[in-house]
């Protein structure tokens, strides 16, 4: 009988095991930073574009997705959340960009290997912003099968690309002990229109968000490539600010742009490449990363959480990966 009820017991702690390491929130990066103890600083890191395919897909099929953050892993894992840009879908489609010739349509229609759900999650990344000008390579049902790859990983999407007037983009919401952060995308390039969406309805959501008492992040997807900020870029910035965002971060041109410091709020306009193949320019294998950290009352000296930003210098390495550089 003993044996019995030591083989039934055996069997059901395995069946909890199996239950426990099944389900989503036993991941331990995917937490919700609510859960955090209260008086205790909390970060949030903020990264560029993220791409997959090309020579990426082909390292991350060699040597693991992971392997590309490898060098960075110990950062990202130590903050409260990370949020980056996907640059493209993930679906079950075969690339057609593996080996394709440069600057020939099929160097630019990215599809990502559903297996890099795991590497974002093992790397603590576990927002990313959908509202870019690469996520419908594959068609509606490449956005499809995005979101639901992203929601069966417990990864948090934010962003739109069917908005032609930037009032219905998606919010994300990361909350933190007594204070909500509202991340909100700004899409300069929609699928139903050729030009770009006007301010007006976004600066009413941010408006309506600021308004809750949430800390409001504008995570934009604009500007030209290679360069620097253009005056579009400057005029919606400063708009999101007057409409209440208390930071403004910026991807798509593949190079680091100019920071700002207007009416007390930080604007990024552009973090350049997080993981990304393009090595053929010193600014585009470095990127930047922004670190958020809120301190509690009682170490800042004064009421509520207080924000402090930092810059993280980064480099694209030939290999695939990303490095924080060390000198800074």
């Amino acid at each position: 009988m003993r044996k019995i009820l030591l083989t039934i017991s055996c069997v059901s702690l395995f069946l909890l095991f199996v239950f426990l390491v099944n389900r989503q929130d036993f991941l331990p990066y995917t937490q919700e930073v609510e859960e955090q103890k209260q008086g205790e600083p909390v970060s949030i890191l903020f990264f560029g574009d993220i791409m997959f395919d090309r020579d990426i897909r082909r390292i991350g099929s060699e040597k693991g997705y992971s392997y590309l953050f490898s060098c960075i892993k110990d950062i990202l894992i130590k903050a409260d959340a990370v949020v980056a840009n996907l640059e493209g879908p993930i679906t079950a489609n075969k690339s057609v960009s593996l080996g394709s010739k440069i600057d020939t349509p099929a160097n630019f229609q990215f599809t990502f290997d559903p297996v890099i759900t795991d590497a974002l999650l093992l790397n603590n990344i576990g927002y990313v912003n959908i509202g870019n000008n690469h996520i419908l390579n594959f068609g509606w049902e490449g956005l499809d099968e995005t979101r639901a790859y992203l929601s069966k990983a417990g990864i948090k999407y934010f962003g739109n690309p069917k908005i032609d007037n930037a009032t219905t983009s998606s919010i994300a919401h990361i909350k933190l002990p007594g204070r909500i952060i509202s991340l909100i995308n700004y899409n300069q390039f929609p699928s139903t229109s050729a030009v770009s969406p006007p301010l007006g309805g976004l600066t009413a959501e941010i408006s309506s968000e600021s308004s809750k008492g949430n800390f409001v992040v504008i995570y934009a997807h604009w500007g030209e490539e290679y360069v620097p900020a253009t005056p579009s870029q400057i005029v919606a910035a400063h708009a999101f600010i007057d409409a209440g965002a208390d930071i403004v971060i910026g991807s798509h041109p593949h190079v680091v742009q100019e920071r700002e410091l207007y009416k007390g709020k930080y604007i990024f306009y552009s973090l350049g490449n997080f993981i990304f193949d393009q090595w053929f320019d010193d600014a585009v294998t470095h990127g930047l990363g922004v670190r958020l950290t809120w301190l509690p009352a009682y170490r800042s000296g004064r009421p509520g959480l207080q924000v402090q930003v930092e810059e993280l210098s980064l480099e694209l390495t030939r290999d695939g990966r990303t490095c924080p550089v060390l000198d800074q």
